[in-house]
Formats: structure tokens, sequence, C-alpha cells
């Protein structure tokens, strides 16, 4: 409460009971003083009100109070259960799809293994995010053939490290019913489908190569709150939130030539993140893009439509899913790229800031591809959940690493002759059947027939000469 407003309440004090005191009969002086003190306590809790709420208005949280809240949210999903989907789609320009794959996801997810069942689908359809079927226990060598899809399971000790699983499609006339590929040595999961959830997992191997792409939301947390710039509210989304720029590690700033200026102007690569402006501080975008300043001030840059340069991660409003989970029920991120338009120099920038006080940016952004997600479950694991599904026995065990295969129960002997006999799959572990048996044999039988044929007409030809 400032000095002014404080000095105005005590002199509206006075003054009234100063005429409470002349002008009243005395069998009502009782009355109104009682009316006297119920105003000047509204008034004083009404001055309280506001003060109270200018100080709480006024409190920015900092920029390690904003990561550490995230990774408090990060630590509850330790140890879950997810069933979710998510819909990527490819454009070749604005409108225009190449390509639609949706998949389902049925997930186990733990800090040091992870099941994850995948049924994947190119059939667009508009409630893409249900799914056929889910499991509510993770699968085990007893029921993994019992599922579409493929599984994938992590750990980081044993003998195996990785394991895809499926089941062989009952077309398939094969002597075994399960498909099993597994590697001795780390692989990453790739660019995982939803955010958080595989930050800091010791199933993820987020120090791999492949795990260079990441959603945002995860890029963002794997640095150092140290080095992200002091929050400060924005509004240009349409709502009070929080925004702070975090430099991205990978590239330093470049300092620009200015021609028809004076001072100096820098572009920056960071990323724009905005957090909801409450007691929870959720994170709900993240943006890719260049960071200007020219002497030291941000130069804002303004974009056409909802266009944006390079990755855009949105989160809608997180849910309480019970037990202190709080989570996005579905989000986006979208990769933009550049039509047509006018690419401005350093001086145009520093000219547009000088008049404007901003930059509008020359250039149609399309979105070049996107990804959604949504989930429909999510609940807690317990502790003691075994998520590692062991080579069913009959399987056909694929050892990638070493390059060998086999029946899993039989021995040497009985493997390769229920391989020659009955099939064999390709070297991934994956994908098409291949015959190893009289379909092989005419294959390689009209092979050599088609070389015979053509060392004859070569012989011929030169005989003629």
């Amino acid at each position: 409460m400032d000095a002014l407003r404080v000095k105005s309440f005590f002199s509206f004090s006075r003054n009234a009971l100063s005429a409470l005191l002349v002008t009243a009969k005395p069998l009502r002086i009782g009355v109104l003083a009682v009316r006297l003190v119920l105003i000047c306590g509204a008034f004083t809790a009404t001055m309280l009100g506001d003060e109270q709420e200018l100080t709480t208005q006024s409190a920015i949280p900092t920029c390690e109070e904003l990561f550490l809240k995230t990774e408090r949210l990060v630590r509850e999903l330790a140890n879950v259960r997810v069933v979710a989907a998510d819909r990527s789609t490819s454009f070749a320009a604005p409108g225009v799809t190449t390509e639609t794959l949706i998949r389902w996801h049925n997930m186990f997810l733990k800090v040091h293994e992870a099941q994850c069942r995948i049924v994947a689908s190119r059939q667009n359809r508009s409630d893409w995010w249900l799914a056929e079927d889910s499991s509510q226990v993770p699968l085990t060598d007893k029921t993994v053939g019992e599922m579409d899809g493929w599984i994938h399971c992590f750990r980081p000790h044993g003998d195996f490290l990785h394991a895809e699983v499926g089941r062989v499609p009952s077309s398939e006339k094969l002597p075994y019913s399960v498909l099993y590929a597994a590697y001795s040595s780390p692989r990453a999961f790739g660019t995982f489908c939803l955010p958080f959830l595989s930050v800091g997992r010791m199933w993820n191997n987020p120090g791999l190569k492949e795990q260079e792409r990441r959603l945002l939301a995860d890029s963002l947390m794997a640095t150092d709150y140290r080095t992200w710039r002091v929050p400060t509210r924005d509004s240009s989304l349409g709502r009070p939130l929080l925004r702070v720029i975090v430099p991205n590690p990978v590239h330093k700033p470049i300092q620009g030539v200015l021609k028809n200026h004076s001072g100096s102007i820098t572009a920056e690569i960071v990323w724009y993140a905005w957090f909801s402006d409450d007691e929870h501080n959720f994170l709900l975008r993240v943006e890719d893009g260049v960071h200007h300043t020219y002497n030291g001030m941000e130069v804002p840059f303004l974009f056409k439509g909802m266009g944006r340069h390079g990755v855009v991660f949105t989160a809608d409003e997180y849910t309480d899913h019970g037990d202190g989970l709080f989570y996005p029920n579905s989000g986006t991120e979208t990769i933009f790229s550049a039509t047509t338009g006018h690419q401005a120099d350093a001086d145009e920038i520093v000219a547009d800031f000088l008049k404007a006080g901003s930059h509008s940016v020359d250039l149609d952004y399309f979105p070049l591809t996107t990804r959604e997600w949504r989930i429909t479950e999510l609940e807690r694991l317990p502790d003691d959940t075994n998520v590692w599904i062991d080579p069913p026995a009959g399987a056909y065990l694929n050892r990638v690493d070493l390059g060998s295969v086999q029946i899993v129960g039989k021995s040497a002997e009985e493997s390769a002759a229920i391989l020659k006999s009955g099939g064999r799959i390709d070297e991934s572990g994956l994908g098409q059947v291949v015959r190893h048996s009289r379909s092989r044999l005419l294959f390689v039988t009209f092979n050599v027939f088609v070389l015979i044929v053509f060392a004859v007409l070569v012989a011929r030809k030169q005989r003629s000469r």
C-alpha cells in the first residue's frame, strides 16, 4: 500500500468521524459508528487485496524454478502405463498431403526398462487416436504372439539389451509363430512420439547419435537452465504466459554486417519456450528460431498467419490423471518450410525495427511435416513390474549383432533343418518372409538360365563381326 493511498484512507476516516459527531443524533451515534467501522474495514480489505494481487502478479519465477518444476513432472512419470497414438503427415506443398502414418502405442515405461507395442497403419480416419486393442499388463513370452504389432523391449543390462518381437502373419505357413530380433549393443528408440516420457531414462540411451533428433520439449530439458534468459511475461499468443529464451548449445551467435546503420546486430539460434503463468508453470510451447538483437535490444519478428521459422512444439492443457500425474492429453510438433518471399538482410531488419519496433517476415511458411499425438490412458505402474520379454520357445531368434539365427529350444542341427525346409526372415529380423525352399531354388535356376542366354547372344554377335 503506497503512502498516498494510506494518507487518503486516514483523511477519509477522520472527516467521516467528525461529521458523525456534529450532525448525528445521540441515539443514532452507535448505529452510525458501527456502519463507519464496517465501511472502513471493507475499504482497508479492498486495498490490502489489491496490493496482494499486485504482489502476486509481479512475482515472476526464476529459470531454475521453471526448470525444476518441469523436472519434477518428468520424475513423476518414471513408472507408467500409457496408451497413446501419433499421426505423422507430410506435405509436398501447402494443403497437398503426400503421406500419412498412424501409430498406436501400448507402453509400459520404467526408469531402466521399457516395453512398447506399436501398430502402424496408413489408413487415415477421423478418430485416428483410438486404438483397436490395448493390454492392461505387459506382454510376456507366453502372450507375445496374441496381439498384432511389433513390440520393442529395452533394458540397460543382460545378454540382450534391445529386442524387437512380433508374431508371424497367419497367412504365412511357417514352422514358428513369433519372430524375435535380439541386439547385444545399446540402441536408441528414435524420435519418441510423446514429450517427457523418455527424458533421463536409462533404456532410451540418450547419448547415441540416433537421439540427436528429439522433440523440442525433450531437447529443452537436456539444456543447462543457467544458460536460460530471464523469463518475461508475454501475451503475444493470446493468453498470459511466461516466455524464456534458451540458447541452442550447438550453435554460436553470428554478428551481422550493417552497411547503412551504425551499431551492431546479432543473430542467435535459440529456443523460445512458453510456460503457463500460474502456480504449475507447465511447458506449453517451444519454437526453434533465430533471435535477433540490435544494440542489445530484441528485434521481434512478425510472421504471416500460423507459419513459423523452423520447428514448433505445442502441448494442450495439462490434465491431472490421478495420483499427481499431470500430463497434456494432446499436442503437436510441426516442421515449417518457406515457399516464396523475400529474405531481408541485416540493414532491412534494423530499418524496420527503428521504424515500427519489429520486423515483418516477407516469407510464406507452410507445414512440411506435422506430428500429432494424443493419449487415452495414463496410470502408474507398480515398481516390481517386469516389462522385458525373453525369447519364447519355438520362436525364430535372430541374433542381429552376431549374424546367427536359430529356433528357440532347438539344437543348431535341428534349427538348420527346420529353417531349410520351412523358411526364414531377412537379415534385419523384420520385414518380408523369404522362402528358402522350392521358391528359392526356382529363383536361382531362372537367373542362371538368363545369364546363359545372355552369354550365348553375346558370343553369336561377336562371331557375326
